[in-house]
């Protein structure tokens, strides 16, 4: 049985910078079994791109619309993109 391997760039909008939304992304993410890595943007989002099995990557995801307990999301977007060779989720600071 084979589990496709998919990744994903999310944007995260709302309260989610200064609330430990990276830390708590990346838990999550190590959590499920998922590479990539997070970081906040410059307009006060966050973007992460998380790579694995479809199934987890979406748990990510519908973790993500609510995220850490001071956070206040009003916004997630997400696409496919190319899968990337690599074995860790990081917390990126540009």
């Amino acid at each position: 049985m084979s589990t496709e391997v998919i990744r994903v760039i999310v944007y995260v909008i709302g309260r989610v910078q200064g609330v430990f939304f990276r830390a708590s992304t990346k838990r999550k993410a190590i959590e499920f079994n998922l590479t990539g890595f997070v970081r906040n943007e410059s307009d006060g989002s966050v973007y992460y791109e998380a790579q694995g099995s479809k199934e987890n990557v979406q748990k990510l995801i519908d973790w993500t619309r609510k995220g850490p307990e001071f956070s206040k999301v009003a916004k997630v977007t997400f696409n496919r993109i190319d899968t990337k060779d690599e074995d860790t989720f990081e917390i990126s600071h540009h």
